[in-house]
C-alpha cells in the first residue's frame, strides 16, 4: 500500500504501557471502512518496546511516535497533532475498538454539515471490567444534535475517541490542556465549541472496554481537574446566571463522595461567604454532617 502524502484524518492513538490491548485497538483502526487516513501510535515513554507490534500490521499508513519522557495522556495527543497531517484529527484510546465504519459515518456527517461544523461526536458504548454496562450512546443524545459551551460543561461525560475534529481548529485553539489529568477531552470540547458547531452522530461507533488501569477508574483528579476548568473558563461561565455556583456545587459534590467531608464543607462554606448560595449548597452542608452520609453520598 502507497503512503499517503496527504490523508483526509489523522488518527493520533496515545498508549503506555498496554502492548496487549493496543493490538485490538489498532486493527479496528486500520479495518475502518473509510481508508484515507494515518494512523499516529503515541507511544509516551513506556517501559516495553511496541514497534515490533506496529510492524507487525504491515501497513504503511501507521507511524510510531516514541516520547522520550511520560508526560500523561494530554501531552501524548499532542505529540500526535503536531504531526498530523489530516483534515481532520480523530482519537483513539490503546484499549478501545472502533466500529467498522465510525470514520465512514462521521466524515459524512461533517462533509454534509460543512465548514460551519467544527467537530462531530458519536455514541459510545462503555463496560466495566467485569462486563457491565456503564454509560451508553442514548446518554450523548442528552446534548443535543448541537451541543454548545454549557452542555459540555454540566455533562462531563464525553470521550475523545468520540470525537472528529477539524485539525486546524484543534490546534488554533491550542491543542489539550496538558495540566489536566482526566477531563482534558471536556475541556478541549469547550474552547472549540466557542470556535464553531460540534454535532453529534447519535450511533454508537465506539465500543470502550474499561481496564483495571483505565484513568477514568485509577485517577482521583476529578476535583483539581474540575477546579482548574472554571478558574479557565470563569469569564465565559458567568456569563450565565447561576452557572458558576452549580459547577462549585458539583466540586462539593465530587468531594463528598470521595470521601473527603472536610474539604467539602470549606469548599460550601466558601461559596457561601461569597454568596454562592442555594437550597443544594445547605443542603449538601447539613448532609456531610449525618451519621449515614456515605451512603447518602453513594446515590444520586
Amino acid at each position: 500500500m502507497v503512503k499517503l502524502s496527504s490523508p483526509r484524518v489523522s488518527v493520533v492513538l496515545p498508549t503506555y504501557n498496554r502492548a496487549e490491548e493496543l493490538r485490538v485497538s489498532v486493527l479496528s483502526v486500520l479495518r475502518q471502512s473509510f481508508t484515507d487516513f494515518e494512523l499516529l501510535v503515541v507511544d509516551d515513554a513506556s517501559d516495553v518496546d511496541i514497534a515490533p507490534l506496529l510492524e507487525s500490521f504491515a501497513d504503511s499508513r501507521v507511524r510510531l511516535i516514541k516520547r522520550s519522557r511520560n508526560g500523561g495522556v494530554a501531552a501524548a495527543r499532542n505529540s500526535g497533532l503536531t504531526q498530523a497531517c489530516g483534515e481532520y484529527v480523530a482519537f483513539q484510546d490503546s484499549d478501545d475498538e472502533w466500529l467498522l465504519d465510525k470514520l465512514e459515518k462521521q466524515i459524512s456527517v461533517l462533509d454534509s454539515e460543512g465548514s460551519g461544523t467544527v467537530a462531530n461526536l458519536c455514541g459510545i458504548a462503555r463496560y466495566t471490567y467485569e462486563g457491565d454496562m456503564v454509560r451508553s450512546a442514548n446518554q450523548l443524545i442528552q446534548l443535543g444534535r448541537e451541543p454548545g459551551f454549557i452542555d459540555f460543561l454540566n455533562y462531563p461525560a464525553v470521550y475523545t475517541q468520540t470525537c472528529v475534529v477539524r485539525r486546524d481548529v484543534l490546534t488554533e485553539c491550542g491543542g489539550f490542556d496538558e495540566t489536566l489529568k482526566i477531563w482534558d477531552d471536556r475541556e478541549m470540547l469547550l474552547r472549540i465549541s466557542l470556535v464553531g458547531r460540534v454535532s453529534v452522530c447519535e450511533s454508537i461507533l465506539v465500543v470502550s472496554g474499561q481496564t483495571r488501569n483505565s484513568l477514568t477508574v485509577v485517577n482521583k483528579d476529578w476535583v483539581q481537574d474540575q477546579r482548574h476548568i472554571l478558574q479557565k473558563h470563569r469569564a465565559e461561565i458567568e456569563r450565565y446566571p447561576g452557572l458558576f455556583i452549580r459547577q462549585r456545587y458539583f466540586v462539593a459534590r465530587l468531594l463528598a463522595e470521595e470521601g473527603a467531608f472536610t474539604a467539602c464543607r470549606i469548599e460550601l462554606l466558601s461559596m457561601i461567604k461569597n454568596g454562592q448560595i442555594s437550597i443544594r449548597v445547605l443542603a449538601l452542608l447539613m448532609a456531610t454532617f449525618l451519621p449515614f452520609r456515605r451512603w447518602l453520598m453513594s446515590t444520586r
